[in-house]
């Protein structure tokens, strides 16, 4: 009678076989670390799959491996979006807490649609916060005493922080500059991403005496968006001739604000007069009250904007106000 050992062959791995279940366990990303990378960075399991077993499990050689992978992922489709006309998007308009700087950037993209997904609006905002908080550091070229050109290629190797609103968690981890976050966006919508242009207008008053009796303040409206997002937005500089010193109150910020609201809705070409190269041009027929800002009539009611503005600086005090500058960005124009 056979024995029991005789009839039943006993698995007997061999040391090839043990070489290879060693590989497979080796070459199998740690599960918990898995969801760990899938919940922080959002990408696709099969890359976060691919960026452990690269990195041997190491989480934060991980992380280093998808940042790589991520930008040159978007570079390559930056490459190939780039050559398509973007001619949508949204104007980024922001002013700092002390009204003394404001900002119009405008972000491109191709279709409307886009410029309005969840994705391209977390970006403007992110751009915005970047903007607001390193202003000063940002090069900029003087085009108009305090109407500054913004430098773009600054600006997009500045940190893309993260949005106002924000609690600091995650970020997407491709954004560590504007221009990798721009990179990212084009990756995933699959559109052209571009900043075309931006405006610094600075409240600051530029030498002489008597500016020691002046005040200025920065006024800004967005059509569209609450947080500063719109498809047209504008910036206004309203001086006041203050020589008791009155501090600039809230509600003065609030009238500016609605002379910027004023620009865009009636899109003045001047503030004061029509150049002098405008009016020697014969194929050019302006209506003044049409085109100057001061001349206008005030979109809401009561006399021109000039005559509304040193009214209002009467009722807050001073003895004199003036719109000195406005600039107007509608998103598209003459592309």
């Amino acid at each position: 009678m056979c024995s029991i050992s005789h009839r039943i062959k006993l698995f007997n791995p061999t040391p090839l076989a043990s070489l290879n279940f060693c590989r497979h366990i080796a070459n199998s990303p740690d599960k918990s670390l898995l969801i760990k990378l899938r919940r922080e960075t959002q990408v696709s399991l099969t890359k976060a799959r691919e960026a452990l077993l690269a990195s041997n499990n190491d989480y934060n050689k991980a992380i280093s491996w998808l940042q790589t992978d991520l930008l040159r992922a978007g570079q390559d489709k930056a490459a190939k979006l780039s050559q398509r006309a973007a001619s949508d998007g949204l104007i980024i308009c922001a002013a700092t807490a002390d009204r003394k700087n404001g900002i119009l950037i405008e972000l491109n993209c191709e279709t409307d649609f886009v410029s309005r997904s969840d994705i391209f609006n977390d970006l403007a905002l992110r751009i915005q916060a970047t903007s607001l908080l390193l202003h000063n550091d940002l090069n900029v070229s003087r085009a108009n005493g305090n109407m500054h050109a913004l430098d773009m290629n600054t600006l997009s190797h500045a940190p893309l922080l993260p949005k106002s609103s924000d609690n600091i968690h995650h970020q997407d981890i491709s954004s560590s500059i504007v221009k990798d976050g721009l990179l990212g966006v084009m990756r995933k919508l699959g559109e052209n991403i571009v900043l075309r242009r931006g405006v610094i207008l600075n409240s600051d008053i530029q030498g002489g005496e008597t500016n020691q009796n002046t005040s200025s303040i920065i006024g800004k409206y967005s059509h569209g968006n609450m947080s500063g997002l719109g498809k047209v937005a504008s910036l206004v500089q309203l001086r006041f001739t203050n020589p008791k010193k009155i501090p600039l109150s809230p509600d003065i910020g609030i009238f500016a604000d609605r002379i910027a609201q004023h620009v865009v809705g009636c899109n003045p070409l001047y503030l004061s007069d029509v150049p002098l190269n405008v009016k020697e041009d014969d194929e050019y027929e302006i209506n003044p009250e049409d085109a100057i800002l001061n001349r206008q009539t005030y979109l809401f009611g009561g006399g021109t904007v000039s005559e509304i503005v040193k009214q209002e600086g009467k009722k807050f005090g001073f003895d004199d106000a003036v719109v000195s500058h406005f600039v107007r960005y509608e998103c598209g124009e003459s592309i």
